[in-house]
C-alpha cells in the first residue's frame, strides 16, 4: 500500500486581536516517514519579500500534524496575510499556501 500525504494551509483568521494561522499535513497508508513541518503566518508585500509574522515548527512522523501559529495583531491594518506550510522529508521540500485575506487590527 502506497503512503499518501497532503499539505494544508487554511487562511488566517482573527480571534479578538490575535491572528491565527493553521496548517500541516494529513497522511494515509502505512506509517509516514518523519518530516520537518513549518507553518507560518506571512504578511504579503507586493514589491518586496513577504514578511513572516509568526511560525511554528515540529518534526513529525504521525498521520495528522496540525500547527497553529498566532500573532498579536498590531501595526498591520489594511494588509494582506496568508498561511504557508512547508515540509522537508528526506531532503525533498514542498510548500503550500492559503489564499490571502485582508486584516484590520484596531
Amino acid at each position: 500500500m502506497q503512503m499518501s500525504c497532503d499539505l494544508f494551509a487554511n487562511p488566517p483568521r482573527m480571534d479578538g486581536t490575535v491572528l491565527i494561522g493553521e496548517g500541516g499535513r494529513v497522511c494515509e497508508g502505512p506509517v509516514p516517514t518523519s518530516a520537518r513541518i513549518t507553518v507560518r503566518i506571512r504578511h504579503h508585500r507586493r514589491w518586496w519579500f513577504d514578511r513572516t509574522l509568526a511560525a511554528e515548527e515540529v518534526v513529525s512522523s504521525g498521520f495528522i500534524t496540525t500547527l497553529t501559529p498566532s500573532y498579536e495583531c498590531r501595526g498591520i491594518s489594511g494588509k494582506e496575510v496568508f498561511t504557508e506550510t512547508r515540509i522537508n522529508t528526506q531532503g525533498k521540500k514542498q510548500k503550500g499556501r492559503s489564499r490571502r485575506v485582508g486584516v484590520s487590527c484596531g
